[in-house]
This record gives C-alpha cells, sequence and structure tokens, in this order.
C-alpha cells in the first residue's frame, strides 16, 4: 500500500511513533483495526435500521399489490366478439365476423412462421 503524506506530516509522526517506542507500521495496523470495527459496526446498524425502516412498506405492498381474480367470460371471449376495433371503435360488437378477421399486417405473419423449415 502506498499512502501519500506531505513530508513534515510523515516526519511528525515518525518522531512520535520513536518517543512512544512504537512502530510506525504498528500504529498504522492498529488505526486501521480500530477503523474497520467502527464502520462495520456503524454500516451493520444502519442496514438494520433500513431493514427494520423499510420492513411496514414491504408489508404494507404485498397485501395491496395482491392480483384481484378477473371473472371468467364466456361466449364472447372466446369468438372474440365483443373485443373493441384496433382504431378504438366498437365495430366488433356490431360486427362479429370482423373480430375474428386478423388485421392484414398480422396474417403474413402468421403463415411465414408455420411454413416448414426446408421451403426457404
Amino acid at each position: 500500500m502506498v499512502i501519500r503524506v506531505e513530508k513534515a506530516e510523515k516526519t511528525a509522526f515518525l518522531t512520535l511513533c520513536e518517543a512512544l517506542d512504537t512502530s510506525a507500521g504498528r500504529e498504522l495496523r492498529r488505526f486501521m483495526r480500530a477503523f474497520v470495527a467502527a464502520k462495520s459496526a456503524q454500516i451493520e446498524e444502519d442496514a438494520t435500521a433500513k431493514i427494520a425502516a423499510d420492513a411496514p412498506k414491504k408489508a404494507k405492498k404485498a397485501r395491496t399489490a395482491e392480483p384481484a381474480e378477473a371473472p371468467m367470460e364466456t361466449g364472447a371471449a372466446e369468438t372474440g366478439a365483443g373485443k373493441p376495433a384496433p382504431d378504438g371503435s366498437d365495430a366488433a360488437a356490431q360486427d362479429p365476423a370482423a373480430a375474428d378477421s386478423a388485421p392484414a399486417a398480422a396474417k403474413p405473419r402468421k403463415r411465414a412462421a408455420k411454413a416448414p423449415a426446408g421451403s426457404l
């Protein structure tokens, strides 16, 4: 690890370490251990607090996010009658035969997908 410090700061640190009969490396390791322990505890507390704060939100979201079951429709849904036309008008309800016909752009795709692989 390379640490850049001002020369005066480094000299003062080394002088103080020598006066206290310790090494610069020992003091840096001691600082690093204390720093990691303190910050790890702080991060763990923050994470615990965040989880506790999010718990009511998640519980509320789970209660409101349950999908409502759609009623089963018979007859009109199976034949396609009653569906609105692509242009927004209710032409399908007026003419059931119009509901069964697919748009012109969709037909070629369906036919192309059904073509045998070797016929290309």
